[in-house]
């Protein structure tokens, strides 16, 4: 109804944040507004933020110098332990593509998790629950376990209601609500929140055998087996 149709101003008031930020927000879509000429409106029932990135994408990782970007998902080797593979991101044409392994060690979080002791932080994504979708889901959130701690999102503090618990792979997911009792979910790639355990070069082009002509490989056997004579390839 027009009487809930509210301007930045009023939307800054209620939420805590100041009128430009709020201006901010509807410009990302973090908040459902409605764009008419320079005037953003807004539904005064349905003051949500709505935070998102992706999910499933890993964070670049720096490794002697080289910023490294993945060119895969995330994989179980084994219990506690996720591997996925990187390339270096080339800066210029002459720069060659290096690949590399990179592992996590992921058991401690999960073990700090499990108590109830792991500090979460900003959350990769959030998404308010709408009222209706709110009423199925409060009886589900009364049957996980309890969490309670509260936590800053870009100045406006919400509690996590349960502890979070592992969706797929290695996204996990929580409820919270804000000062106000409305409810979000939350989701974080905990790939994205603990450095790797161990990166490990599997192969770089630059560097050339003399012998067998093949570049250098972790895994790769040199023709002659008496070993290779690696070189860097002139470019």
């Amino acid at each position: 109804m027009l009487k809930n149709i509210i301007g930045v101003e009023e939307a800054g008031e209620i939420l805590g944040l100041s009128p430009g930020t709020v201006k901010n927000y509807c410009n990302e879509g973090k908040l459902v507004a409605q764009k008419i000429g320079k005037t953003w409106l807004l539904d005064k029932n349905n003051l949500k933020l709505t935070y998102k990135k992706t999910i499933n994408s890993l964070n670049d990782v720096y490794y002697n110098g080289l910023t490294l970007s993945s060119t895969s998902g995330i994989h179980n080797i084994e219990e506690g332990f996720y591997l996925a593979f990187f390339s270096n991101v080339r800066l210029s044409p002459q720069e060659s593509t290096s690949h590399f392994k990179v592992t996590w060690d992921l058991k401690p979080l999960f073990d700090l998790n499990k108590k109830g002791e792991y500090a979460w932080g900003m959350p990769h994504a959030m998404e308010g629950i709408s009222k209706k979708e709110e009423e199925d889901l409060l009886e589900y959130i009364s049957t996980l376990e309890p969490y309670g701690k509260k936590i800053d999102v870009r100045g406006k503090e919400f509690t996590i209601i349960n502890l979070p618990t592992p969706l797929w792979d290695t996204v996990f997911r929580a409820y919270a609500k804000d000062f106000e009792g409305n409810l979000y979910k939350f989701l974080w790639n905990v790939c994205n929140i603990e450095s790797p355990f161990k990166i490990e070069k599997t192969n770089d082009p630059s560097l050339y055998c003399s012998k067998c002509l093949r570049h250098w490989s972790i895994d790769r056997r040199c023709v002659d087996e008496a070993g290779h004579d690696y070189a860097h390839n002139e470019v």
